[in-house]
This record gives structure tokens, C-alpha cells and sequence, in this order.
């Protein structure tokens, strides 16, 4: 079976003990059917706090705010008394441990929001290292789960990905330089007006966006992977097309980011973007699509200082003509400087209006 891996080859590293455990802190953990006797034997007191959850998996309850098995120095204690080959299966892949078969490939993610994983340069965890790991787990229930097949996917799909993960890593120190590889010509126009908008010199962005820029470049691929195949996806094509302005509408604000906090973003707090910002990174992304507007009625559930600001984006909108990103920017110039990058959570709010 071929596998993908949505992240560069030695590209991350983590560190338990340093990190808090977040993984292990009330959050139980998954076993097999095959792990759940041998556990039960070092650990009777777990039988009554196991959950069946279906095709042979179980889940582990946990009682505190740690695993049963997390011991004081932060490192677990099957591991140290047993050996790693004893700790459950998705315990051993951590933080690798979204595995997914799609059609004859296995696709191997990272959980970059649970797990602070860092930049390691080339000296981090291997491809040939997990592959031993799984082929020791082989037939694992926790393995290899069916992934979203999204409507109209390309035959394609795994080169397409593997040439936007080779793209990223070439273009890393550019945001521009990538988008570009990726079939987005225009997105340094459109960069200049979000600046616009936001209220930042493009001399500073420019030197914010280095910073940022190759971490995000570095977690590039598993977000692509989730945004292409999430069970919520839309139609392939679709998706894939505006994938590249998303991305750098993503360092774009990434690098806002370190621009309040001082510092480049964790690969944590970038995939934290990525989710938690879906909505301001829809209308970046689709800020050269010309508004389409059905009717005229709309959800004012917005604070009443923005209320004249929304009025007229939408009026801006009736009258057509105009594209999402000029209805944006004319709605900022309406607003104080220091609110001006709400026009896009408000653009946010109504996209649906906006391009019924």
C-alpha cells in the first residue's frame, strides 16, 4: 500500500515531558481489542471505566486530570516499566496517529491543535520510522479509517497533493512564491488591499510574513489534506481551486498574529487559525469573485455600532457590480481605523447573502 504523509520527512519534532502532556490530560485513550486484555492484566481497575465504540475499538475513561498512566515526570508508565511496545496503538503513533485509507493509499496526518509539535529542521521523526510502527499495528482497528471521499475528486488527487507538498517546501520562505506554484497569479493584489484593510504598512507585513511564512509552509500539506477530505467538504474542485488564496490569506494573517503577540505563531496556533478564522479566510480566499445577491432581506445580529457599517456593504451588494473584496474595503473606509478589519467578520456573516 502507498502512504502519504502530509508532512516533510523529519520535518517535526515533540516533546513530551516539556509540553504538559496535553494529549494525556483528560481525554482518555483508544485501544484495540487485541491491547485491551494485556492492558487489563497490568491494570484491572480500567475494566470498569472501558467503553465499547464499535468495529473492535475500545475507550478508556479517564478519572483525573491525567491518564491512568501518565506518570509525575510527565512520561508514561507503560512505556517506562513495560517498553514502548506495550503502550496502546494510537498512544505509540501520537501525534501521528490520524491514519486514513483512501481508495489503495494510507494517508498519515499530524494533530498539530492537540500536540505543540516544532520545527525540526530534517532531524525529527522519520517516514521510516512510523512506517515500522504501523506495519507493527498492522490490522489495528485503529488504523487506515475510511476517509471523506468529496464529490468529483480527481484521479489525480495524490499527485496533485504531493506536488503542492514539494511546492512548499521549495517556496517556503515566500508566501507569494507559493501561492504563485500553485496556480495563484493574483494574489499579491489582493494582499495589498487586505493590508489595506487591516491596517498594516506593507514594509511591516513583508517582514512579518517571513517570519511566518515557513511555518506555515511546514504544515501546509496536512491542512490542505483537511480541508480537501473533511466529511463537511465541499465538492472537490471547488475546494482545490481556492485552496492556494487560502493559504496565503493564512499567512497573511498568521502574520497579524505575530505582529500582536510579538513572535511567529506555534504550528499550534497557525492550525488554530486555520479552523478558528474559516470564515475570514472564505472571504479572503474569495475576494475577487463578484458578489451575487438573491434578495434583500438578511441576519442583523450584529453589534449596533456596525449595523451602518453592514447596511452598506449590503447596499453595495444590491447594487451589483462589485466584487466581495471592493464591498469590503468600501465598508473599512466607513469605519474607524482601529475597527476597520471588522468589515471582513461582517462580510464573514453574510456570505451566504452575498453569494446566494
Amino acid at each position: 500500500m502507498e502512504t502519504y504523509f502530509t508532512f516533510p520527512d523529519g520535518g517535526l519534532r515533540y516533546d513530551c515531558p516539556s509540553c504538559g502532556q496535553r494529549c494525556c490530560r483528560g481525554k482518555g485513550f483508544a485501544l484495540g481489542a487485541d491491547e485491551l486484555i494485556p492492558l487489563l492484566a497490568r491494570a484491572p481497575m480500567l475494566a470498569a471505566h472501558v467503553d465499547l465504540r464499535g468495529n473492535g475499538v475500545y475507550a478508556a475513561v479517564d478519572l483525573r486530570d491525567g491518564c491512568w498512566f501518565l506518570a509525575g515526570d510527565g512520561n508514561c508508565a507503560i512505556e517506562v516499566e513495560h517498553g514502548r511496545a506495550l503502550k496502546p496503538s494510537t498512544c505509540r503513533l501520537f501525534p501521528f496517529n490520524r491514519v486514513y485509507r483512501l481508495g489503495g493509499v494510507r494517508v498519515v496526518d499530524v494533530n498539530s491543535v492537540i500536540c505543540p509539535v516544532e520545527a525540526a529542521g530534517g532531524s525529527g521523526v522519520r517516514w521510516a520510522e512510523l512506517e515500522r510502527e504501523l506495519a507493527s499495528l498492522e490490522g489495528s482497528p485503529l488504523l487506515d479509517w475510511p476517509a471523506h471521499e468529496p464529490e468529483g475528486l480527481s484521479a489525480a488527487w495524490l499527485t496533485v497533493e504531493r506536488n503542492a507538498a514539494e511546492a512548499a517546501a521549495a517556496c517556503g520562505n515566500s508566501p507569494q512564491a507559493f501561492a504563485e506554484a500553485l496556480g495563484d497569479r493574483a494574489s499579491e493584489a489582493a494582499v495589498e488591499a487586505w493590508a489595506r484593510v487591516y491596517n498594516i504598512a506593507r514594509d511591516e507585513l513583508a517582514a512579518r510574513e517571513r517570519e511566518v511564512a515557513p511555518r506555515v509552509a511546514l504544515i501546509a500539506a496536512s491542512l490542505r489534506w483537511n480541508s480537501l477530505f473533511h466529511k463537511e467538504a465541499g465538492p472537490y474542485p471547488r475546494v482545490l481551486l481556492r485552496l492556494p488564496r487560502r493559504l496565503r490569506a493564512l499567512t497573511f494573517l498568521a502574520a497579524l498574529g505575530a505582529r500582536g503577540i510579538g513572535g511567529a505563531p506555534s504550528l499550534r496556533g497557525i492550525t488554530e487559525l486555520w479552523q478558528g478564522q474559516a470564515d475570514a479566510l472564505d472571504v479572503l480566499a474569495r475576494w475577487d469573485e463578484p458578489v451575487r445577491v438573491a434578495g434583500q432581506s438578511f441576519d442583523a445580529d450584529v453589534p449596533p455600532n456596525l449595523h451602518a457599517a453592514l447596511g452598506r456593504l449590503l447596499a453595495g451588494a444590491f447594487r451589483g457590480g462589485r466584487t466581495l473584496g471592493q464591498l469590503v474595503e468600501e465598508c473599512a473606509a466607513s469605519l474607524p481605523a482601529p475597527e476597520r478589519p471588522l468589515a471582513v467578520a461582517l462580510a464573514a456573516s453574510q456570505l451566504p447573502t452575498l453569494f446566494a
